[in-house]
C-alpha cells in the first residue's frame, strides 16, 4: 500500500494544501506552527475516520481562519490498483471511494470497500479508530514511547507473517499443548505464578507441620536447658552482689577527696579571673599613654620636615612665572606666522582643485564623443540584426534535427509502400469453362484482381483454394503500416508548415545561413558592448555636466583676481595642473615648518605654564599640611596637658601594671600545683565508676530474682521426658516434608525443562523479527549490534538490545536514554512494518512526525542511512521536520510548508 497524493481543504490550519508523495522517501519541511503535524493527521483522518459525525474530533477539524467544511482527498495504491477517496467531515459528512473497478461507493458501502482495503476492521470505537496504525504512524511526542504494545495490537497478522518467514517450524503441536497443561497443572499445584509454595498445599501443611514440631522441640530443650541454668545463674549473682558492696566502699572514700580538691581550684580559679580583668585594664592605660607619646613625637617631626621645604620652594615661585610669561608670548607669535601660512597653501590648494576640473571636463568631454560614435555603431548593427531576426521568423520552423525527423518519416513512408507492393499477390483468369469465384466475388475469363489479403478461389463445384499473399503474412499491417507512415509524415509536415520535404530542406538551409548571420550581428553587438552602452552614455554625459557645474562653482570660489585662464585643451589643463600643484607643494612645505615652529612654541609654553602650577600646587599642599599639624599639636596639649604631667602618668601605669603580672603569676602556680585536670578527669572516673557499680548490682539483683522465680515455677515438671516426646515428633514432621519436597523438586524440574524448551521456541519463532530489527540497528550504532524480542504466554512482552562494546549484555528498552529509545523505537517500528508490507503489495508507508527531536547531530547520519535501508526494501518513509536541510542526504522528494 502507497500514499500517491493528498489535498487538504478548510482543514485547521490549511486553506487548500496538496502534496504528491514519492512512492519511496517523502521529506516535508517548515517551521514549527506551519501546518506538518495538521496535515499528517488530516490524511489520518482520511482513512481511518468516519467522515459523518458530530464528535469532538469532527469540531477540531474545523479551521477557524478558512471558510469551508474540512475535506480530505486521498489517492492510494492497495491490490495493485489505485483509490481515489474524498472526505468531508461533519455532521452531514460525506465519503466517496472510488476503487480501480467498480462503480463509486458512498456512504457506510464507501467505509466498508476502505476499510478492507486498508485490511483494518470498520470499527465505531473511537479510541480504536484514533489508534489505528499507530506502528506505522509516529506521532509527535511518542517517539520514545514502547513498541512492544504496538507489536500485541498487531499480533495475530505478525504471527501470520513470522510463521511465513521461518518460525512455522517453532510451532507446537495439540498434543505437545496437551502435554505442557498438564505440566503446569502438576506445577501450580505446589507453585504459585511466583515460585512460591502454595498455601494448603500438601508440601506446604507439611512444611508447616515440620516448623510446629521443631519449633516445640526447640522449647522443650531450651526449657530444660533453662532450669539448669537458674540454679547456676542464682549462685554467681550473689557472689557478684558481696564483691561490688566492697568496690563502692573503696571508691566512694577517693569521691569525697577528689571533691575536696576540686572545691580549693574554683577559688583559685575565680581569683586568677579577677587579677587577670584588673591587669588587662592597667596594659590598655599604658598603651594608650605611650600611642599619646608617639603622636607628638611624629607630630614635632613632621613640623620639623615641612618647615625644612618651604624655605627653598618660596624662592622658586618667581622665576618660574617671568619664564611661564616669556613662553607664552614667543607660542603667540609663532601661531600668527603659521596662519599666514596656513591661508596660503588654502589658496593654492583652491587653485590646484580648479585645474583638476579642468582637466575632468576636458576628460569628460572626450570620453562622451568617444561613445556617442560607439552608440552610431550599434543602431546600425541593430537594425541589420532586427532584419535577418525578422526574416528568420517568417521561415517555416524546420531547424536540422526537424529536418532529419521528416526525412526519417518520408524514408519510412517509401519502405512501408515497397512492401506493401511487395507483398501483394495478382490472379488473372485467362480462360476456361468452370465458373471461378474469387473472394466471394465472380472472376471472369480475361479479369485480373490484385489480392492484399488472403483470399478462397473456388473453380467449378468441386474445387476450393486459399491464397495468402506475401507467403501467408496479412497484408493488413502492411497497409495500415503505409496509412500510418502517411498519417506521421504529413502531421510533421504540417507541424514544420512546408508542403514537402524538399521544401523543407530550402527552408533549413536558409535558417542555417541567416543564423550564423543574426550570430555574427550578436557578436559585433556584444564586442561594442551594446547592452551597457545606454547606461554608459548617460553616465558620460552626467559625468561631463558635473565637471562643468564643478569649474562654474571653483572660479566662483577663487574670485575674478585669483583665476588663471581657462586652457582650451586636454594637454594645456594639464600643464596648468602640474604648475598649480607645484604651487602647492612649495605652500603647504612653507606652512608645515609654520606649524612645526608653532607647535614646538606652544608645547615649551605649556610645559612652563604646566611646571608653574605644579610648583605652586606642591607649595599649597606643604602649607597646608604644617597649618594641620599645628592645630593637631595644640589640640594635643589641651586634651593631655604639658610633658611632665604626661611623662609622670607614663610612669605611674608602668608601676602598677608589674605589681599585678606578678600577683597572677603567683596565683597560676598554685592552680598549677593543684593539677586542676587531673582531678577533673579523676572525679569523673570516680562518679562513673560507682554509676557502673550501681547498674551492675540492680542486674545482679534482677538475675537472682529471675533465677529465684524460675527455679519456684519449673520446679513440679519434668523437662526430659517432654523434650523426648518432641524430639520424636520432629523426625517424623521432617521425614515427612523431605518426602514431598522431593516430589515438588521433580515437578518443578520438569516444568522449567518444558519452559525453557518453550522460551527456544519463542526466540526461533521471533528470529525473523528481530533479525529485521537488528538490520536496522546496525545502520545506528554499528555492525553486531542485536535485537532480543521476548515472547512468551502468547504476546510480545519487551525488547533488549546488545551492542559491541557494552559490558552487562542486553539492555532492556526502558533503560536506554531518550535519542536511543527513539531511535530503537522506530527501528522496530520499519521492522514491523517491513514484515507486515508482505500483506500489502509489499509496501506501507511509515510516517515520523518531528520523531527524533532527542537525537543530537552526531547520530543525524547513521538515522538517515536507517531511512534509505528500510525505502530501499519497499516501505514508503515520510519525514515531517522543521529542518529539512539535517536530512538532505535522504535524497528524498521535499515539500516545503511555509
Amino acid at each position: 500500500m502507497r500514499l500517491l497524493s493528498a489535498t487538504v481543504r478548510a482543514y485547521r490550519l490549511h486553506q487548500e494544501t496538496t502534496v504528491v508523495f514519492d512512492p519511496q522517501r517523502t521529506l516535508i519541511g517548515g517551521p514549527n506552527e506551519t501546518g506538518k503535524s495538521t496535515f499528517a493527521e488530516a490524511v489520518h483522518r482520511a482513512l481511518f475516520f468516519k467522515a459523518k459525525g458530530n464528535t469532538r474530533e469532527h469540531k477540531l477539524m474545523k479551521s477557524s481562519i478558512h471558510q469551508g467544511i474540512p475535506e480530505v482527498e486521498l489517492s492510494f495504491e492497495a491490490g495493485s490498483g489505485i483509490y481515489q477517496l474524498k472526505k468531508r467531515f461533519g455532521a452531514s459528512g460525506e465519503t466517496t471511494l472510488i476503487p480501480p473497478r467498480g462503480a463509486a461507493l458512498t456512504g457506510e458501502a464507501a467505509e466498508a470497500e476502505l476499510a478492507c482495503a486498508l485490511g483494518v476492521d470498520a470499527c465505531a470505537n473511537m479510541k480504536i479508530t484514533l489508534g489505528q496504525w499507530a506502528h506505522l504512524w509516529v506521532w509527535q511526542g511518542d517517539s520514545t514511547c514502547d513498541p512492544t504494545p504496538h507489536a500485541n495490537h498487531q499480533r495475530e497478522s505478525l504471527l501470520q507473517r513470522l510463521q511465513t518467514l521461518g518460525g512455522a517450524a517453532a510451532m507446537q503441536s495439540e498434543r505437545d499443548s496437551r502435554t505442557v497443561a498438564a505440566v503446569v497443572f502438576a506445577w501450580e499445584e505446589i507453585y504459585t505464578a511466583g515460585g512460591k509454595v502454595r498455601a494448603n498445599s500438601p508440601l506446604s501443611l507439611a512444611e508447616a507441620a515440620l516448623t510446629e514440631s521443631e519449633a516445640a522441640e526447640i522449647a522443650a530443650r531450651e526449657r530444660a536447658e533453662s532450669l539448669a541454668a537458674s540454679a547456676t545463674n542464682y549462685t554467681e549473682a550473689e557472689t557478684h552482689l558481696a564483691q561490688l558492696g566492697r568496690d563502692a566502699i573503696g571508691l566512694g572514700s577517693q569521691q569525697k577527696e577528689a571533691l575536696r580538691q576540686e572545691s580549693l581550684i574554683r577559688q583559685h580559679r575565680a581569683g586568677e579571673a579577677t587579677q587577670a580583668a584588673t591587669l588587662q585594664a592597667a596594659d590598655s592605660k599604658r598603651q594608650v599613654l605611650e600611642q599619646q607619646e608617639a603622636q607628638f613625637s611624629a607630630i614635632r617631626r613632621g613640623l620639623a620636615g615641612l618647615e625644612a621645604e618651604l624655605a627653598p620652594l618660596n624662592l622658586a615661585t618667581a622665576a618660574l612665572s617671568i619664564q611661564a610669561a616669556e613662553a607664552h608670548e614667543q607660542a603667540v607669535t609663532a601661531a600668527s606666522t603659521f596662519e599666514t601660512a596656513s591661508d596660503a597653501a588654502s589658496l593654492a590648494r583652491q587653485q590646484q582643485d580648479l585645474a583638476k576640473a579642468w582637466m575632468q571636463q576636458q576628460e569628460s568631454a572626450a570620453r562622451l564623443e568617444v561613445l556617442r560614435q560607439r552608440a552610431a555603431q550599434v543602431a546600425e548593427h541593430q537594425a541589420e540584426t532586427e532584419k535577418v531576426r525578422l526574416e528568420l521568423a517568417a521561415l517555416p520552423p524546420v531547424d536540422e534535427v526537424a529536418l532529419a525527423s521528416l526525412q526519417k518519416l518520408d524514408a519510412a513512408h517509401h519502405a512501408a509502400g515497397s512492401a506493401l507492393t511487395a507483398m501483394a499477390a495478382g490472379v488473372e483468369f485467362l480462360a476456361g469453362d468452370a465458373a471461378v469465384q474469387l473472394g466471394g466475388k465472380d472472376l471472369a475469363p480475361g479479369e485480373s484482381r490484385t489480392l492484399t489479403e488472403e483470399a478462397e478461389l473456388i473453380v467449378g463445384s468441386d474445387c476450393r483454394l486459399r491464397i495468402r499473399p506475401g507467403g501467408g503474412t496479412s497484408l493488413a499491417g502492411a497497409r495500415e503500416r503505409v496509412q500510418q507512415s502517411a498519417r506521421q509524415r504529413e502531421e510533421a509536415l504540417n507541424q514544420a508548415g512546408v508542403g514537402c520535404v524538399d521544401e523543407a530542406v530550402v527552408a533549413a538551409a536558409r535558417r542555417t545561413a541567416l543564423a550564423a548571420q543574426y550570430m555574427a550581428g550578436q557578436s559585433a553587438l556584444k564586442s561594442l558592448q551594446s547592452a551597457a552602452l545606454p547606461g554608459l552614455l548617460a553616465e558620460a554625459k552626467a559625468d561631463h555636466a558635473a565637471a562643468l557645474a564643478e569649474t562654474s562653482r571653483r572660479s566662483v570660489v577663487l574670485g575674478p583676481g585669483a583665476t588663471a585662464p581657462y586652457p582650451a585643451t586636454l594637454e594645456s589643463a594639464r600643464a596648468s595642473l602640474q604648475d598649480f600643484t607645484s604651487r602647492l607643494e612649495e605652500a603647504e612645505s612653507t606652512a608645515a615648518h609654520a606649524k612645526g615652529k608653532r607647535d614646538a612654541a606652544q608645547r615649551t609654553a605649556a610645559a612652563q605654564a604646566d611646571a608653574l602650577v605644579k610648583h605652586q600646587d606642591s607649595l599649597r599642599e606643604r602649607q597646608q599640611r604644617h597649618t594641620g599639624l599645628l592645630a593637631q599639636q595644640e589640640l594635643l596639649l589641651t586634651n593631655h596637658g604639658a610633658d611632665a604631667i604626661r611623662q609622670a602618668a607614663l610612669v605611674s601605669a608602668v608601676t602598677e601594671q608589674a605589681a599585678l603580672t606578678a600577683s597572677l603569676t603567683n596565683t597560676r602556680q598554685l592552680l598549677n600545683d593543684l593539677q586542676p585536670e587531673h582531678n577533673e578527669r579523676a572525679l569523673e572516673r570516680l562518679t562513673r565508676g560507682l554509676g557502673l557499680i550501681q547498674e551492675q548490682r540492680s542486674d545482679a539483683e534482677l538475675h537472682r530474682a529471675v533465677a529465684a522465680d524460675q527455679l519456684k515455677s519449673d520446679g513440679s515438671h519434668d523437662p526430659s521426658a517432654t523434650l523426648a516426646m518432641a524430639t520424636a515428633r520432629a523426625v517424623t514432621a521432617r521425614e515427612n516434608a523431605a518426602r514431598l519436597r522431593r516430589q515438588a523438586a521433580a515437578r518443578g524440574l520438569l516444568h522449567d525443562v518444558f519452559a525453557a524448551e518453550q522460551a527456544a521456541l519463542a526466540e526461533r519463532f521471533t528470529q525473523p523479527l528481530a533479525d529485521r530489527i537488528s538490520g536496522y540497528l546496525e545502520c545506528l550504532f554499528g555492525p553486531g549490534t542485536r535485537a532480543e524480542v521476548v515472547y512468551q504466554d502468547q504476546a510480545f512482552e519487551g525488547l533488549k538490545i546488545q551492542r559491541p562494546g557494552w559490558a552487562g549484555g542486553a539492555i532492556a528498552f526502558d533503560s536506554l536514554s531518550g535519542g536511543t529509545q527513539e531511535q530503537t523505537a522506530a527501528a522496530v517500528r520499519l521492522a514491523m512494518a517491513e514484515v507486515l508490507a508482505a500483506d500489502h503489495d509489499g509496501s506501507l508507508p511509515v510516517l515520523f512526525d518531528d520523531a527524533f527531536a532527542y537525537s543530537d547531530a552526531t547520530r543525524l547520519g547513521p538515522l538517515t542511512n536507517m531511512l534509505d535501508l528500510a525505502a530501499s526494501r519497499g516501505l514508503q518513509v515520510i519525514l515531517l521536520t522543521h529542518q529539512p536541510a539535517e536530512y538532505c542526504a535522504l535524497g528524498a522528494k521535499t515539500v516545503m510548508f511555509d
